[in-house]
């Protein structure tokens, strides 16, 4: 824990001017990617911050915190728009987080079509498919096999909604656990799994429409990739927004390389502050995909839906998810036209939860209904969990604040944040990057010459730049 603490000072540390030169080289060793990872960082710590606002308070007071401004007359502070997403804004985290992942996948594969290298482009991406799965599970299970021996060897019950009721012995939980991964149902034991396998077939479609567009031109291709966006939006299916990565990164690539085709050029503002505005209006619109109501009409005391419900379509499936898809798609897409929030998502703070990022979402759900609940508990959060009673006003903390920044609730928000992130550095070393380094062998031990062709297949590599893989930096992570 000292280790992380030193890194997070040092993070946060504010740059002097003497360090001026050594800030602007570590700028120049940055990837053209790194506002991704920071964004990914960012939107890691929203997910946390939402999901201890849940369980840090009583059910009544967090269905105020998420839903909408104005809704059943509730005008709270942390519902206001833009002001709601620093509380509940790992609703909105969740979009962005499968946009990065698209963006990001694309990245190498789109630089060889662009460039013609069709064989380099076939072996990368078969590279890629096959070391997906482990780099994806791998953490996934070794994570929650211990969640489980720990209800066993410690003696508590999970406080997660949903959690197995303890069996007889850790041999018969051991069949179940395996029985439930063997099905697919990660999220038995851990509810933020059930991103993890859209991850994994978002990642496929991506792999899967990149190959068989290779050899399309620029513009067949981003019709495409369009049209099958729109299908997948048109079913709600969220693998829509792997597309939307995929082709904000393709147009990124030919607009760096100065080929985009003429009707993109013809879409694209020719104003900076047309920028701002699409940034603004993504914040804006993600609180519509947020809160309990179940209906459009709820969201009528909403500042501006008198317009913003114009652009539902009738009979949509899911309202929430087609705010939440437009509101993430313009968020993301603006950011690099906008300096001061690139600038920002670059520095070492962001950059450092974005490394550490999926160990950070494995790990912050058991740590919280373990030692988070207790804490809480201990704190004045009586009577939440039946489980936690023993631990009720131990060291009780005046309720004083807004709705959703009491003092009883900051204080051990705080201490768990620098539990997770010390756990999550850990984890990352001993599990995450050794799962990385154990599947890259694998497949190296599968190629013909294996000996020869490890090194070149890491130069080939779709998901590496500067000697890091970046899906290894994409992984997902999710709230309830």
């Amino acid at each position: 824990m000292l280790v992380v603490l030193r890194r997070l000072r040092r993070a946060l540390q504010p740059t002097s001017r003497s360090n001026d030169l050594s800030a602007i080289s570590q700028r120049q060793a940055l990837r053209s990617t790194a506002w991704l990872d920071g964004l990914r960082g960012i939107a890691a710590l929203s997910v946390f911050i939402l999901h201890h606002e849940e369980y840090g308070h009583h059910m009544a007071l967090y269905v105020m915190i998420e839903d909408p401004w104005g809704f059943n007359g509730q005008q709270h502070i942390t519902t206001f728009p833009f002001i709601r997403l620093l509380f509940s804004g790992g609703m909105f985290a969740v979009p962005i987080f499968f946009i990065i992942s698209g963006y990001v996948l694309a990245h190498k594969p789109l630089q060889l079509v662009h460039q013609r290298e069709y064989g380099v482009l076939a072996k990368s991406t078969g590279s890629s498919l096959f070391r997906r799965w482990g780099r994806l599970f791998l953490p996934v299970y070794i994570v929650t096999f211990i969640w489980m021996s720990s209800w066993y060897i410690l003696g508590f019950q999970s406080s997660a909604k949903g959690s197995p009721i303890l069996l007889g012995s850790w041999t018969a939980e051991l069949r179940r656990w395996w029985d439930h991964h063997n099905s697919g149902a990660y999220a038995a034991y851990n509810p933020h799994l059930w991103t993890i396998p859209e991850e994994f077939w978002g990642s496929v479609f991506v792999y899967c429409t990149i190959l068989a567009t290779c050899r399309f031109t620029h513009e067949a291709r981003l019709l495409t990739e369009t049209a099958m966006c729109a299908y997948r939006l048109y079913l709600a299916k969220v693998d829509a927004l792997f597309f939307v990565g995929l082709i904000f990164c393709d147009i990124s690539l030919l607009a760096e390389a100065e080929k985009l085709p003429t009707f993109i050029k013809r879409l694209r503002p020719r104003h900076q502050s047309v920028w701002y505005l699409l940034f603004v209006l993504g914040l804006y619109m993600s609180a519509l995909g947020h809160g309990f109501p179940d209906k459009p009409e709820d969201f009528s005391t909403y500042p501006g839906w008198s317009l913003l419900h114009l652009l539902l379509p009738p009979n949509y499936p899911d309202f929430k998810f087609w705010y939440k898809f437009w509101a993430s798609t313009l968020a993301v897409t603006s950011i690099p036209h906008i300096p001061i929030c690139k600038r920002t998502l670059e520095q070492e703070f962001p950059q450092y939860l974005g490394r550490v990022s999926y160990s950070f979402y494995l790990i912050h759900g058991p740590l919280l209904w373990s030692i988070g609940v207790r804490m809480y508990a201990a704190c004045g959060l009586s009577r939440r969990y039946l489980e936690t009673r023993a631990w009720d006003n131990w060291f009780k903390l005046p309720r004083d604040g807004p709705l959703g920044m009491e003092v009883r609730w900051v204080l051990p928000m705080i201490f768990m944040l620098t539990l997770t992130l010390a756990l999550a550095d850990l984890f990352t070393q001993v599990v995450d990057e050794p799962s990385i380094k154990f599947v890259h062998w694998a497949f190296a031990e599968g190629v013909e010459e294996a000996s020869k062709n490890a090194e070149s297949l890491r130069q080939i590599d779709p998901e590496s730049a500067c000697g890091e893989d970046l899906s290894d930096n994409v992984r997902i992570m999710e709230m309830t």
